[in-house]
């Protein structure tokens, strides 16, 4: 867990000194994260580490990308608003994905859900 906080945070101030010191586009910076993913997803499959056999690709294909659109926006936040404000849009996402579960799905969450979305 320490190390995946240490990566994000590696990322975010990585992207934060690309796009405004050295105006990258927030685009190919994307790119590059995709390909990295890529990589890490790809290569130990192919040498049998893990099988990439999937069982609903259709809600693979739409986590992939929504997924790739949540990215692509805090990269953009990050370079607009700064790393602490992006980094926190960036996390609210479980808060609006809650309430708009809420009002689209008619979902009803347990009390503690609730408190989790009080206490953020």
């Amino acid at each position: 867990m320490v190390a995946c906080a240490a990566s994000f945070c590696a990322m975010g101030v990585l992207v934060r000194e690309l796009v405004v010191t050295h105006s990258v586009n927030v685009f190919w910076i994307g790119w590059v994260r995709f390909l990295a993913g890529l990589a890490v997803m790809v290569l130990p499959a192919w040498f049998g580490a893990w099988s990439l056999r999937v069982h609903n690709k259709p809600v693979l294909v739409a986590r992939g990308i929504l997924g790739s659109l949540g990215i692509f926006l805090f990269f953009v936040a990050v370079g607009s608003v700064g790393l602490g404000r992006g980094t926190v849009l960036f996390y609210l996402m479980g808060v609006f994905g809650t309430l708009a579960g809420i009002v689209m799905l008619k979902e009803h969450p347990r009390p503690v859900v609730w408190l989790a979305v009080l206490l953020s």
